[in-house]
């Protein structure tokens, strides 16, 4: 079967929309191709932008960080010791969005803004932390 790679300045991007995309890339080729090593470089590119905070992409990767850990805990025989908790990144992500939320409440008369948060901000609480 031919494998089409992808390229290695991938593995230098550091901008955490190019990291989710990245992962996104990745995520899709294991479900395309069921390999458990694209999972794996899917979780890295993930972690990557994470890492960078969660206001920096509004939680993007960082919810697909947990989600594909989540999946690689329950597929990976080789048992890989990864150092995230996914119960205190659900509570981070959740904290964090939270905290985004209040801040860019929309408020009459700020145009743009106010649809873009109206729309794009998750309403997030304890009790939806099982969706991701």
């Amino acid at each position: 079967m031919f494998r089409a790679e992808i390229p290695a300045f991938a593995d230098c991007v550091s901008e955490g929309e190019t990291l989710g995309i990245a992962g996104g890339i990745h995520k899709r080729r294991w479900e395309a191709l069921g390999e458990i090593d694209d999972l794996r470089r899917s979780f890295q590119y993930y972690l990557r932008g994470y890492r960078q905070g969660i206001a920096q992409d509004m939680g993007y990767t960082a919810i697909n960080a947990a989600f594909v850990l989540d999946l690689l805990n329950f597929l990976d025989d080789t048992h890989t010791v990864h150092d995230i908790d996914t119960t205190k990144l659900r509570a981070e992500i959740v904290s964090e969005i939270g905290h985004l939320r209040l801040k860019l409440q929309p408020k009459a008369g700020n145009g743009l803004l106010s649809i873009y948060a109206a729309r794009m901000i998750p309403t997030l609480s304890a009790n939806d932390i099982w969706i991701f």
